[in-house]
């Protein structure tokens, strides 16, 4: 069934970063000092105060062109304006991150089978009340119901390409679908479950890091996938049963200034298929 569905359009030009992108996004919660690998130490990288402001271009270094982001969310499979009208208490929402377009794609064209990483679009996203703590949960798929909550409600912690980590408030999309086996190349669009907070924390603030790959490259001989994709980083405040923000209409009511200006281009209809 099709669905008219809210959603907030956004655009940004990408910046350059400083450093390698770790392989996988497993690597988010590794203790670095404990790990050969590396690792994030617990940091996601969406642009929040809780991680101190570090988002994808920390990493994705030399940026081609822009990517633009929308977001939208669903209740009880209806269309909702969450980022207009707020959260309601404990109700569970499925949100949508969507790419404009895959603008983005390796010079070589991706297998047909997609069982190796190729043309990855990817994000990380959180959701924090105005104290920087979690604000709800989330799960890749729709929670169970019953006396469970947080983690515990969900069926699973990694399925569709997106990944619930630490304590599961923060997402990430790791662009690999365990069901089928597969990468999930040239994907633009993931969906998951919030769950709101069962008390009125006040509003709340999402935050959303995210990276049109530009596929892998060649450079002595090994494969790098962290030169020259797009990022975006978004944030967009969502109101409490009981009070909005100060300023309803600012991107970044809450924390620090981005690393550079968002623009909010427009609050726009969109269409999204729901399957009932």
């Amino acid at each position: 069934m099709r669905k008219l569905t809210c959603t907030l359009l956004f655009a940004v030009v990408s910046a350059p970063g400083l450093a390698s992108a770790y392989s996988d996004t497993m690597s988010f919660a590794r203790d670095p000092s404990a790990d050969t690998a590396g690792g994030g130490g617990g940091l996601y990288f969406t642009g929040s105060p809780r991680q101190h402001g570090l988002d994808c271009a920390a990493c994705h270094v030399e940026p081609s062109g822009e990517v633009g982001l929308r977001l939208s969310a669903l209740l009880d499979g209806e269309e909702v304006s969450l980022f207009k009208n707020g959260y309601q208490l404990g109700r569970t929402y499925e949100i949508e991150v969507a790419f404009d377009g895959d603008l983005l794609t390796p010079q070589a064209p991706c297998g047909a089978e997609n069982t190796e990483v190729c043309d990855l679009n990817l994000f990380a996203l959180e959701i924090l009340d105005e104290r920087g703590q979690g604000g709800g949960t989330f799960c890749p798929t729709a929670p169970r119901s019953g006396p469970a909550s947080g983690c515990g409600a969900c069926p699973t912690l990694r399925a569709r390409g997106t990944l619930a980590e630490a304590d599961c408030s923060v997402i990430v999309s790791d662009g690999f679908d365990p069901g089928a086996g597969q990468w999930r190349n040239g994907v633009t669009a993931y969906s998951f479950f919030w769950t709101a907070p069962t008390d009125d924390v006040g509003p709340v603030m999402l935050y959303v890091s995210a990276v049109d790959g530009h596929g892998q490259e060649s450079e002595g001989g090994e494969l790098t996938s962290q030169r020259h994709d797009a990022v975006v980083t978004v944030q967009a405040p969502i109101r409490s049963p009981s009070r909005d923000f100060q300023d309803p209409s600012s991107c970044h009511a809450l924390g620090r200034e981005p690393p550079w200006p968002i623009a909010l281009l427009a609050l726009v209809v969109g269409r999204r298929r729901r399957t009932r």
